[in-house]
C-alpha cells in the first residue's frame, strides 16, 4: 500500500466507544506526515546526488582509459625508439669494422 504524506493529513477514522483521542491521533499524523515528507525529500535528494556521482565517477572512468591507452602508446613508442636505435648503433659498429679492416 503506498502512502502518501497528503493521505496521511486526510485520513480520518470513525469515532468508536472508549476511541482514541482525536487530536491527539491528529497530531500525531500530522507529525507522521512531516517527517515522511522529509524522508521523500531526502530519497530524491540522494538520488540526485547519485546520478550526479554516478556521471562524475562514468567521467574519471573515460579519462582513466584514456590515459592507459596514452601510456600504452608512449611505451609502444620509446621500445620502437629504442629497437632503431639499436639497430642504427649495430649498423655503425659494423660499418666501422668495415672501414678499419
Amino acid at each position: 500500500m503506498n502512502v502518501s504524506p497528503l493521505d496521511l493529513r486526510t485520513q480520518r477514522f470513525r469515532v468508536a466507544f472508549r476511541g482514541f483521542d482525536r487530536v491527539e491521533v491528529a497530531a500525531f499524523m500530522a507529525a507522521v506526515a512531516e517527517d515522511y515528507e522529509e524522508a521523500l525529500r531526502e530519497t530524491d535528494r540522494l538520488r540526485q546526488d547519485l546520478a550526479r556521482v554516478d556521471g562524475v565517477l562514468s567521467e574519471a572512468s573515460r579519462a582513466g582509459e584514456h590515459l592507459r591507452n596514452t601510456l600504452l602508446t608512449v611505451q609502444k613508442l620509446s621500445d620502437d625508439i629504442r629497437a632503431n636505435a639499436g639497430e642504427k648503433l649495430a649498423g655503425l659498429s659494423g660499418r666501422r669494422r668495415g672501414a678499419r679492416a
